[in-house]
């Protein structure tokens, strides 16, 4: 599913596992940017540290496009997301 967004904050929210270590993500909230069928609440998306370095540089106020990979519910009417940063359209030749 896609997923396009403004990031309205941007937090580390990396933790330790108990299994496979160091878990190193980010979560952006966001605010939905579909015009027919908007989301109500914003959107919180966990993305992998890799991704997050990509854009690191005041994504607040930026529009991302996402590959979400997991839809979770989080506080209230919230969703929390998991995705990846959508690959960038390659130019017309």
């Amino acid at each position: 599913m896609q997923f396009k967004g403004t990031c309205i904050a941007a937090e580390d929210s990396s933790y330790n596992s108990k299994s496979s270590g160091r878990v190193e993500q980010n979560t952006l909230t966001c605010i939905d940017e579909d015009s027919k069928a908007r989301l109500k609440d914003t959107v919180d998306v966990v993305i992998p540290k890799e991704d997050y370095e990509r854009i690191k540089d005041i994504p607040v106020g930026k529009t991302f496009a996402f590959d979400v990979r997991e839809i979770r519910t989080g506080l209230g009417a919230r969703f929390r997301f998991a995705a990846r940063l959508a690959a960038p359209a390659a130019p017309p030749k």
